[in-house]
């Protein structure tokens, strides 16, 4: 791990536990006195050097994440891309300066404890006890700031450094490529315009014989859809979908130019570094990863009667959510298994108006047609030759598929009953029977919730009252 990770690393997960337990036993040291002195006078002045040294890393941290942030905005505009008119740019850098000042403030914040606990030491009289419970608060206000800032996961800023840190503003209504269009919607828009070049250099590198009737755009859409099924199922599956299986589809997509393709040459972007993104995001958004997870099942366990019907109607949403800032996504996915071109389907969700905002919304939509005819044998997982298989079909299917991806924003903690609604118009303009779903969303209060609403208070409380009670008790 390079020293940048490293830094940030500390900075995120340890730090802030190590600086509040440092606190804690100083606090405790601090009121231990003898003859008007402190009794462990060298032993607290050690700890207080170390919670100094410990909140230089946060400054060091947003130092480091400001200079690769810098560095990449400037490859951009090098080379003519103006990165800063992206949406959602101005949000990043927003959130990328605020934590930055709050690394610079824990970092003061640690100093002038220190230098009003040794004002407290020089001076050595009974009066600088007051002064050392101000300087411990000062501590505790700076360990309150802790809990607050964020950071992204790779302060280097490398593809997909920045899910989860980065909130999109903005989703997609209408999914035409169900992961694609999610994929995008969570990049932030160092990792999009990567992404972009990346797109470009996959249209350059295709097999010739791949979907060479289609356009480049279509040829484009289907082998990205593709590759990122096949990122999604080399790590949710690795049992089935080995490395040399990924591959060998990989292959028939890329040609002769697979082992550029893996390195990232000339497309900007590694295998491994798509993979990992998709895996962020398939933890902030698991909704179309587990539409592509239960139809995977329906055509290994179910195929005859999956492939009866004419029409797939299903409905994939986020259920339990430990956050009520963050929308939760619903996505309404269809499949229409015949050749017509005119399946017209309305779509509609309702829930209570006090309890997830927009309480009401409707689309209509226009169904693709199905390009292929399903086998009438049950397919293997994988063919050994060129033989359609599941992994084909559902890729097929998921590029034939259509999709609504409604947002809901709870108003509050608990349980909220969300009913989906779909009607097909039917060739004599009646409307046929309604298909709906009913489910129940859990927005609970996470353990993260928990810290960043309470630990910051609670330190912030204490800060304020050791000086108080010392004033008013004398202990």
């Amino acid at each position: 791990m390079p020293f940048t990770g490293i830094i940030n690393k500390i900075a995120r997960m340890f730090n802030k536990w190590i600086m509040m337990t440092l606190a804690i036993v100083i606090s405790i040291l601090l009121f231990q006195e003898e003859d008007g002195k402190l009794k462990h006078e060298s032993t607290v002045t050690t700890l207080w050097i170390l919670f100094i040294i410990l909140s230089t890393i946060y400054t060091i941290n947003g130092i480091l994440l400001k200079i690769g942030f810098n560095k990449e905005i400037t490859k951009f505009l090098k080379v003519g891309k103006p990165i800063k008119g992206i949406s959602g740019f101005d949000e990043l850098v927003a959130s990328l300066k605020s934590s930055q000042t709050q690394s610079y403030l824990i970092t003061f914040s640690s100093i002038l404890s220190f230098g009003l606990y040794a004002f407290v030491v020089i001076m050595g009289n009974p009066i600088g006890n007051i002064g050392g419970t101000l300087a411990l608060a000062m501590a505790f206000v700076a360990i309150s700031v802790m809990f607050l800032v964020d950071y992204p996961e790779d302060p280097s800023l490398t593809p997909g450094g920045l899910v989860g840190f980065y909130e999109p503003d903005s989703f997609p209504l209408i999914l035409d490529n169900l992961l694609s269009d999610v994929f995008l919607s969570y990049l932030d828009p160092v990792t999009l315009m990567k992404f972009d070049d990346w797109s470009f250099g996959v249209l350059n590198m295709l097999n010739k014989e791949f979907e060479n009737d289609e356009t480049n755009e279509t040829r484009l859409e289907r082998a990205r859809e593709k590759i990122l099924l096949l990122a999604y199922l080399a790590f949710s599956n690795p049992h089935a979908f080995t490395e040399k299986i990924v591959m060998k589809e990989l292959t028939e997509l890329i040609g002769d130019n697979l082992d550029d393709f893996i390195k990232g040459k000339n497309v900007g972007l590694t295998w491994k570094e798509i993979v990992n993104v998709v895996k962020r995001i398939e933890k902030r958004a698991p909704e179309p990863f587990r539409l592509v997870d239960r139809i995977m099942i329906e055509l290994t366990d179910n195929y005859y009667n999956f492939i009866r019907d004419d029409l797939y109607f299903t409905v994939s949403a986020k259920s339990n959510q430990g956050s009520v800032i963050e929308s939760s996504g619903l996505i309404v996915f269809f499949i229409n298994k015949t050749e017509k071109t005119d399946r017209d389907i309305k779509v509609w969700y309702r829930t209570d108006i006090n309890t997830i905002h927009p309480s009401y919304q409707e689309v209509n939509l226009t169904l693709d047609a199905l390009t292929d005819a399903f086998p009438e044998n049950e397919p293997p997982l994988i063919s050994d030759g060129e033989d359609i298989d599941i992994l084909s079909l559902l890729s097929s299917l998921l590029q034939v598929g259509d999709a609504v991806w409604f947002r809901l924003q709870p108003k509050g903690f608990g349980y909220r009953m969300v009913t989906v609604f779909a009607e097909e118009e039917a060739e004599d303009g009646d409307r046929s029977p309604t298909m709906g779903r009913s489910f129940e969303m859990k927005f609970t209060k996470s353990i993260g919730w928990y810290i960043k609403s309470y630990l910051p208070k609670l330190s912030g409380a204490v800060g304020i009252a050791l000086p108080t009670l010392k004033g008013i008790l004398g202990f």
